[in-house]
């Protein structure tokens, strides 16, 4: 391109032979329109278009369209100020690889045709390292505000020069306050900085530390004054002849609790391992016993020492899991879990038996451990006893089988004993039909008897008395009970619901020794059972008497038991009626729905208040009991005439759900009784807004949110529209407060 004379004398002739001969340099002219009238070889060269392309065209034609804007702005301002400018913009290339250059926008003063000379020179690589830089330093930036340990990074005179985001948290400083301060004044304590300041020393004069690569653990100093323990890893790193030290620095505060409170639990597993109720042992590949420990075995005068050397099929022969307890050590060998229950003498262990390994994983034997189970087999099956006690309770079974049941729980749990069970009438004792007892005792108490002859004084709380048969005062009653081979008597007293004493439970024993602590669990059951059976003899002896009081007297009867539902039956009888009455249903069929509300969980007489009073929400096995009172409930009610048929159906039918998915028959849609679909809206409601063990009450309008998510699900979706309507919250409030 052969410069105008003007050009040459304003451009020195070696800077315009620069341009003319380096291909990452570029020049231009620019006339008085905006236009390139004139551009090097180098330009061209550099983005890979021809010099023609680039003639008599704005200088848009330049750069990418995200340029555009930019370098108008440029060009109009040069033409408009005739003042010079730069800028860094991307560039336009035949092959559309990134091009960025530096622009540099001369103006012509003086010249005719010339506006302005403009310069093009190619700094990708200068970019692209500055944006190298950059990532870096966020790469960096990032990894110190991440980690969660504290990164502290100092010069050669041991000042602050990086201080991240952990550090902050854990010395109290902001890295605002740290940086260009001596970190030994921030977070060494002075009685430790002597050594740190000679360890900086010694590694400037010598190149050698004792902490660099190695953790160490120290104590650090906090912003408020407080000291506390760290793990400190520290490198050295030398850059353009300065040396610069960055720490890892760890707390270990929380570390150091746990591994105090880690060796406390093992000394207190150590203290209590001999108390443990179980066993614990291995064996060989030929199930030859080769270890054993476990303290629970003392009852039986056993030591686990006579048993090493034997095999599993010795030591079990002759007891009940003789064959079981030998197939579950075999399925072991074979990678299987086996599992059998071992009685040894009052004791019951249930034992599961796992393959065992050495730490290289090579099957060496098997290993076993035996639990005692026999407080929780004992429980269960008095708690199956307590079954058939409220069951035959509930279905207004007479007075005598259920005494029958009380006896055999006590005489199958408690050995040597024989029960006697004796009803107070104004100031005497009778003896209840049902107890078996010695001939003789049963024939000088077979009429009524003067407590004050039998017993020298009577337990009046709800407590367990012993006595020999000496103490018994009544020379015609120690004799009868000492023919009988009565040595010692346990007398439980059964409260009246009134006050007072309704019953004694005796237990007659042939030798002295006084109950075990489990045995007084037992006999206050039972005393508990026979006090709500003798109640509900009350209550069924009202029952034929009186109608509509005595229906709502069974209904309240639940509550007398479980104060957490005291109110329930009356406001979902009210508020049932309510509810049938804005449906339109006739007065009679209202009168069943009433009687049907007074007694719709009167099932539950037959739930254990271990299950009923449970704080916390009842087991699947607790729930299958709950879920059988509806049948309890219809069982126990079925033979009263006064109670129709639709009384009977809402006590029978009032837990089914219009999906088919409640209880007991899963019954669907309109095969559930009209009555029992309207109680169920309201016995749900009623239990949502009531506070239980096993939860809290919920506000009125979370419950009628929550039945209109039921609806069409577990609830007529016909009948939540209308009780939703119904419901005013503020009434139902003030009553729930006032009850």
């Amino acid at each position: 391109m052969p410069p105008p004379s003007a050009l040459l004398n304003q451009v020195q002739p070696d800077l315009y032979r620069h341009y003319l001969t380096h291909h990452d340099h570029g020049l231009l002219t620019l006339d008085n329109g905006g236009l390139v009238s004139a551009l090097s070889a180098g330009l061209s060269d550099l983005t890979g278009f021809a010099q023609d392309e680039y003639l008599r065209q704005p200088l848009t034609q330049l750069v990418t369209p995200h340029g555009v804007e930019a370098i108008q702005e440029a060009v109009a301002s040069l033409l408009r100020s005739g003042e010079a400018g730069q800028l860094e913009i991307q560039c336009r290339t035949r092959d559309q690889r990134v091009l960025w250059c530096e622009l540099n926008l001369i103006p012509l003063a003086g010249e005719e045709h010339l506006a302005a000379m403009i310069t093009v020179e190619n700094v990708s690589n200068r970019r692209a390292a500055q944006v190298n830089a950059q990532q870096v330093e966020a790469r960096h930036a990032a990894i110190l505000n991440v980690s969660l340990d504290a990164i502290i990074s100092i010069d050669q005179a041991g000042r602050v020069i990086d201080w991240n985001h952990a550090a902050e948290r854990m010395f109290g400083y902001t890295a605002a306050e740290a940086t260009g301060q001596p970190m030994a004044s921030l977070i060494i304590p002075e009685s430790e900085r002597t050594p740190h300041f000679e360890g900086l020393r010694r590694h400037q004069q010598t190149g050698r530390t004792r902490v660099s690569g190695q953790v160490v653990e120290l104590t650090a100093l906090h912003h408020d004054g407080h000291t506390f323990p760290v793990e400190m890893s520290m490198a050295p790193v030398s850059w353009q002849g300065k040396t610069f030290y960055t720490a890892f620095i760890r707390e270990l505060t929380a570390q150091r609790r746990a591994h105090q409170q880690l060796l406390a639990h093992t000394e207190y597993l150590q203290l209590i391992q001999s108390q443990l109720p179980s066993v614990f042992w291995t064996t060989d590949l030929n199930l030859v016993l080769q270890s054993a420990s476990g303290g629970h075995l003392g009852p039986l005068e056993v030591d686990l020492n006579d048993f090493l050397g034997r095999s599993i099929e010795d030591i079990l022969q002759g007891s009940s899991a003789a064959t079981s307890g030998l197939q579950a050590h075999q399925a072991a060998l074979t990678g299987s879990t086996g599992a059998y229950v071992l009685k040894l003498g009052s004791l019951l262990y249930e034992t599961q038996v796992r393959p065992f390994h050495d730490p290289q994983g090579h099957l060496v034997g098997t290993v076993a451990l035996a639990t005692d189970v026999t407080e929780r087999h004992r429980q269960q099956e008095i708690g199956r006893h307590r079954a058939y006690i409220l069951e035959s309770i509930a279905r207004s079974a007479p007075l005598q089988e259920t005494i029958e049941w009380i006896s055999r729980m006590l005489e199958s749990h408690i050995q040597g004993i024989q029960t006697h069970i004796l009803q107070f009438e104004e100031n005497d004792l009778k003896t209840l039909p049902g107890s078996v007892v010695p001939a003789a005792v049963e024939r000088d108490f077979a009429h009524f008897v003067r407590p004050a002859l039998a017993w020298s004084k009577l337990p009046v709380a709800a407590e367990l008395r012993f006595s020999t048969v000496e103490e018994v005062p009544d020379p015609v009653c120690v004799a009868a009970l000492q023919e009988a081979g009565v040595a010692a008597t346990w007398v439980m007293p059964v409260k009246a619901d009134q006050g007072g004493l309704a019953a004694l439970i005796v237990l007659y024993r042939q030798d002295r020794r006084e109950p075990p602590p489990w045995a007084h669990e037992i006999i206050r059951q039972a005393a508990q059972l026979l006090s709500v059976a003798l109640e509900q003899q009350k209550y069924l002896t009202a029952i034929l008497t009186t109608k509509e009081q005595t229906l709502r007297t069974l209904g309240l009867a639940l509550e007398y038991r479980d104060y957490e539902t005291k109110g329930h039956t009356d406001r979902v009888t009210q508020l049932s009626l309510e509810l049938a009455a804005a449906l339109g249903v006739p007065a009679a069929e209202q009168e069943d729905l009433r009687r049907g509300a007074y007694l719709h969980d009167v099932g539950k007489i037959a739930v254990s208040d271990q299950i009923l009073l449970k704080p916390g929400r009842p087991t699947e096995e607790e729930w299958a009991l709950i879920r059988r009172h509806p049948v309890t409930g219809y069982e126990m009610l079925k033979h009263i005439p006064a109670l129709s048929q639709a009384t009977l159906h809402v006590v029978l039918r009032h837990h089914e759900h219009w999906n088919g998915g409640g209880y007991p028959d899963g019954l669907a849609g309109e095969s559930i009784p009209r009555l029992a679909r309207i109680f169920a809206v309201v016995d749900t409601f009623d239990a949502l807004t009531s506070e239980r063990p096993y939860k809290q009450a919920w506000s009125v309008q979370e419950a009628l949110d929550e039945l209109q998510r039921m609806s069409g699900k577990v609830l007529d979706p016909q009948i939540v529209p209308v009780f939703i309507q119904l419901k005013q919250p503020s009434v139902w409030e003030s009553v729930n407060e006032a009850e």
